[in-house]
């Protein structure tokens, strides 16, 4: 009931709706009282009277060189609608947020009529500040409250409205508070004369005061006496030996919230002379949180921490580059082993909550994508400044876009998977990779498997000296995250490959030749897309139809498979094979071998090679960490699955029930 809109009148007579501190203190009824008329002055039609300070630069973003059209369209439409704010700006507009604009105090500096100086004069003579105590009950305390009960009972307003000036209309509004009304409830009377009405009384005072606080030197001394002493009393409370750590923690943080819900009511220029001494405590709390289980406590404080110019994302940045860093949170940064981890996974879980956005269509949680892209960006800037932010982004955006519908665990280990894969393998490495083999869903594969993949690139041999294998996928493309099952594989006998289109393959070729790899390097090659029974989607940039034909013009594919001369290639894909009618889809047909449509025929007679795959049906992949691979293939029509695999040779397919593929 408190928190019910209430409006104030244009000039047209038509409510309009005001800001949330201003809505608390509008003006009565032409029968109010004259202390009841005099809540605000009028506002100009169409002006707000509150306008929260926005800013948004002109930071450009880089485009990965090789990134797919798909993508590179998403990553424009996150610069074009975001914006990459520099650091100046971003701490301007969040010290913008955290407080009110310059029209904030037009109101005090302009001749008070005689009625507001009265309001002013009695507020400031019987109310006083308090910022030892919860928001929730209330930083504006009076020396006594007026008979809200018999006020109301004997409809004598008079002295009710100078703290709820519109307390008037909502009477007549609600017939259990009109004592002439058949509904008249005199047990809701003394709740709502008890509880509602000093609550609201006490927001519409801290609203009045945000306005004139400047014409209330009385209050406005207790405001920052208050604001003191609480400020004082943490810093006694630190420097206690009484009590054990964790007692001295929970009273530190309960002192801290006291302190920054105080803040919160105060008007911008008072909140500013205790805003860096603020900081230092909350951030002194969000430090403590890293010894607490489960960093209680961390959101609420990283939040408040954000909106006063100190965002978590830019942490790492900031704790560099800004000499006004809060000292707690640069130790906290510069921390090593675990709690740099659970940093990371605190700062990651943060953002993505806060993309989440509510959609009233599918009544669900949906992410604000270009938000979620542009905070993970910064943080990973900071937390690898060294590399290359074109191929931060694809990999970014690739994983935003392809894990938003997971559940924010998995989310939070995808991410934080990225950030330890190149920290494993060093992010100068990271950048060579991108470079030279297009690699950027870092979070999707090992370090040891990159290790190895570096290792051939500049041996040109395996550094056990077995056969190796070359695994392709797309740099655009994977929609549902399948390919994040390469990061099982811990063997370093592979090469990982990310292409935009296969023509990219000639290049790749090119540069293995020159390293001395040959005919014996490599025995298989792992092709991974997403597929259906017309075709392999290979990237967004990139869709092969099955037909041979088609196959047999993909350049890249034809250098891979001359130059490299592969046993066998295992097509990682949904649909390698075309069903047939009246057949089971999960069969090979018992007769035995038969000439099959599909990806894995059109493969296996253009170039010719072994091809092994799933069957006519939605495939899943298990991968081991040797890199064995079994996959699994289920009737979209039964759900029935099966682990009985196809082998094709020239465009004849086979049973292989072996149920794994192996070097062999």
């Amino acid at each position: 009931m408190t928190e019910e809109l209430i409006t104030t009148a244009n000039k047209n007579g038509k409510d309009r709706s005001v800001s949330n501190a201003d809505r608390l203190l509008t003006p009565g009824s032409d029968k109010a009282g004259n202390l009841g008329k005099a809540a605000l002055l009028p506002v100009p039609d169409g002006t707000p009277l509150l306008e929260a300070g926005a800013s948004h630069d002109g930071r450009k973003s880089h485009l990965l060189r090789r990134i797919g059209r798909g993508v590179a369209g998403l990553v424009f439409r996150l610069a074009e609608r975001t914006g990459w704010r520099s650091a100046d700006e971003d701490r301007e507009a969040a010290d913008n947020v955290s407080g009110d604009s310059e029209n904030e105090h037009s109101h005090a500096e302009e001749e008070l009529d005689e009625l507001t100086q009265q309001r002013i004069n009695k507020i400031d003579e019987e109310w006083k500040f308090r910022a030892d105590v919860d928001g929730f009950n209330g930083n504006f305390i009076p020396k006594s409250y007026p008979d809200f009960a018999g006020s109301i009972a004997s409809g004598n307003y008079e002295e009710i409205e100078w703290l709820v000036p519109d307390i008037r209309e909502r009477v007549a509004k609600d017939e259990r508070l009109n004592w002439k009304s058949k509904g008249y409830d005199e047990k809701y009377v003394h709740y709502y004369t008890n509880l509602d009405l000093p609550v609201l009384a006490q927001k519409n005072v801290a609203a009045f005061f945000r306005k004139y606080y400047k014409h209330m030197p009385k209050l406005t001394d207790s405001a920052r006496r208050a604001m003191q002493e609480q400020v004082d009393s943490i810093r006694s409370l630190k420097n206690s030996d009484s009590g054990d750590f964790f007692n001295r923690y929970y009273k530190h943080e309960e002192a801290v919230t006291h302190l920054m819900s105080a803040e919160a009511v105060l008007p911008r220029e008072i909140a500013e002379e205790f805003k860096d001494g603020i900081v230092n405590e909350v951030a002194e709390v969000v430090e403590a949180a890293a010894n607490s289980v489960g960093w209680r406590g961390f959101d609420a404080n990283a939040a408040w921490l954000a909106d006063h110019g100190f965002p978590p994302e830019r942490w790492p940045q900031d704790a560099r580059g800004r000499e006004d860093f809060p000292e707690p949170l640069r130790r906290l940064v510069n921390e090593q082993g675990d709690k740099e981890k659970e940093l990371d996974r605190a700062i990651i879980k943060y953002c993505i909550e806060k993309t989440e956005l509510y959609d009233g269509d599918s009544d669900k949680m949906k992410p604000d994508v270009y938000g979620r892209c542009d905070l993970i960006q910064k943080y990973f800037e900071g937390r690898l400044p060294d590399v290359d932010p074109n191929i931060m982004t694809c990999g970014i955006v690739g994983m935003v876009d392809s894990s938003s519908s997971d559940n924010i665990g998995q989310q939070v280990d995808r991410y934080n998977d990225y950030i330890r894969t190149i920290r494993g393998i060093g992010q100068d490495n990271a950048n060579k990779l991108g470079k030279e083999l297009g690699i950027t869903h870092f979070s999707d594969w090992s370090p040891e498997v990159l290790r190895g993949t570096l290792h051939i690139l500049e041996t040109g041999c395996t550094e056990s000296g077995n056969p190796a294998t070359i695994i392709i996928r797309g740099v655009t493309g994977d929609h549902n995250g399948a390919a994040r099952s390469f990061r099982n594989i811990k063997t370093s006998d592979v090469l990982a490959v990310e292409i935009n289109h296969t023509d990219m393959l000639s290049g790749v070729v090119e540069r293995l030749e020159k390293v001395g790899v040959d005919s014996d390097t490599f025995s298989r090659v792992v092709l991974f897309g997403h597929g259906s029974e017309e075709g392999l989607t290979v990237s967004f940039v990139e869709r092969i139809k099955s037909d041979p034909d088609e196959w047999r013009s993909k350049k890249g594919m034809m250098d891979l498979m001359r130059v490299l001369n592969p046993k066998f290639l295992i097509l990682l894909s949904c649909h390698p094979l075309r069903r047939e009618n009246g057949s089971n889809p999960l069969a090979i047909d018992e007769r035995g071998p038969q000439r099959r449509q599909g990806t894995a025929s059109a493969i296996s007679s253009a170039f010719p090679i072994t091809v092994k795959s799933g069957l006519a049906g939605m495939t899943r992949a298990y991968i081991s960490e040797d890199g064995k691979i079994i996959i699994e293939t289920e009737d979209e029509d039964n759900g029935h699955r099966s682990d009985v695999m196809a082998l094709t040779r020239y465009g004849i397919t086979y049973s292989y029930e072996r149920g794994e593929t192996s070097n062999e």
